[in-house]
Parts: structure tokens; sequence; C-alpha cells
């Protein structure tokens, strides 16, 4: 003979109130739906930010050292590029421009 089953207390104080229930699972799924927003946005701003390392085809990028943000124009001494070139193993080396959509 099986012994009577019994629902667990914590099963009871969930479903005694049937509102507060939902209300508590709303909660939580809304936390969780925000996390999995940010953490897309996150992720796209990180995609955006390496596309255009990704389709350069080089290895090596010579930055000027004040240079913090890509987009704000800092002037690059073009005798660095003439100094990169004459090092063993370099095949080309080239100015690469950028601006604003200003």
């Amino acid at each position: 003979m099986l012994p009577p089953r019994h629902t667990p207390l914590a099963w009871f104080n969930l479903t005694h109130e049937k509102r507060r229930l939902l209300t508590a699972v709303a909660g939580v799924s809304f936390a969780v739906l925000l996390m999995f927003i940010f953490q897309g946005f996150e992720n796209a701003l990180y995609d955006s930010l390496v596309q255009l390392l990704k389709r350069l085809n080089g290895e090596i990028l010579i930055v000027n050292r004040l240079k913090y943000n890509m987009f704000v124009p800092e002037q690059f001494a073009r005798r660095r590029l003439y100094q990169a070139q004459t090092f063993e193993g370099v095949v080309a080396a080239y100015p690469f421009y950028t601006t604003t959509g200003d």
C-alpha cells in the first residue's frame, strides 16, 4: 500500500493567491526580458566597434597616440607611415582617412 501523497507547503503558498503568483511571474519575466534586451544592445555595440577592423585587410594598424575615439580627427605624422614601410616583412603601408558624416 502506497503512503498518502502530501502537497508541499511551498506549493500551497505559491498557488493560494493566484493573482500574486501571476504578478510575481510577470515581474521576473519582465526582468529577464530586460536583461536579454540589454545583452543584445551590448553585443550590437561591440560588433559595430569591431566591424571596421574586421573589414580591413591588414595585420597592424598604427594610430595617433592621442586618439581615443576613431571618429574624432587627429593629425597623424606621415613619416610614421614611411618608418613602418622600412621594417622587414612589411609589404605595403597605406594611409586610411576617416571623416564624420557632418
